[in-house]
């Protein structure tokens, strides 16, 4: 790196991302992620984050940046908070810049439950971009649900003795 920019503070309200709807040509993963310019946001903020084909907003995207961290070698995103619709997630994510572009993300999501308690799960994704090996544990307060009856909208409607003997 031959020049590094920091930020104490960087705050945008909304960024669009669209995508493409061209399918996009088959070409070889990148076997280079370097900056020439490293760049340091202490506290990155950003009120919603819209992205085609998904109908919610990302919303109050926190986290500190660093494109460029070890001298070049890493980019990192820590101390992450998000919200979308009622799902709640922090972590942290970073890939190598070069050689296998080692991946490692850990993340933790939680969503109240429409009686009481809050479902969980912690993920983690380890390995190379292209090979990512994932784990996850869920946790849901003395019930047995599927992630899926979560988003149900009949959930909501049901007392907790109701889930459970659904959820058996």
């Amino acid at each position: 790196l031959w020049l590094r920019i920091g930020f104490d503070e960087l705050h945008v309200r909304r960024i669009d991302l669209r995508l493409s709807d061209e399918p996009s040509a088959t070409s070889a993963p990148p076997d280079s992620l370097a900056l020439p310019v490293g760049l340091d946001v202490a506290r990155l903020s950003v009120d919603e984050l819209h992205i085609d084909g998904l109908d919610t907003p990302l919303r109050e995207l926190r986290a500190r940046l660093s494109l460029g961290a070890d001298s070049g070698a890493t980019h990192r995103l820590d101390e992450l908070q998000l919200a979308w619709d009622r799902l709640r997630a922090t972590g942290r994510a970073q890939v190598g810049t070069g050689g296998s572009l080692a991946v490692d993300v850990q993340a933790q999501l939680t969503q109240p439950l429409a009686t009481s308690g809050e479902w969980s799960a912690t993920v983690q994704l380890i390995g190379i971009a292209g090979d990512l090996q994932g784990l996850a544990q869920q946790d849901l307060p003395q019930l047995e649900l599927e992630p899926a009856a979560l988003e149900s909208p009949e959930v909501g409607d049901e007392t907790e003795d109701e889930l459970d003997a659904d959820a058996q």
